[in-house]
């Protein structure tokens, strides 16, 4: 049985195309963990505001 060769080129270009995309795939996957730490982060500040706040409050 005999291969075409254009067809491990196809193969190869599709393959190379797939880690490119995985590569993006985990640097936009760390990106999405990065901003849900930064929210994270400032919902904890958000919610000491409010806490603040509400202690500051006059009671009524």
């Amino acid at each position: 049985m005999i291969l075409n060769p254009d067809y491990f080129f196809f193969l190869t270009l599709v393959l190379e195309e797939r880690a490119r995309l995985l590569e993006r795939l985990e640097a936009r996957e760390e990106e999405v963990l990065i901003r849900e730490e930064e929210l994270g982060r400032l919902l904890k500040l958000l919610e000491e505001e409010e806490r603040l706040v509400i202690e500051d409050e006059p009671l009524l």
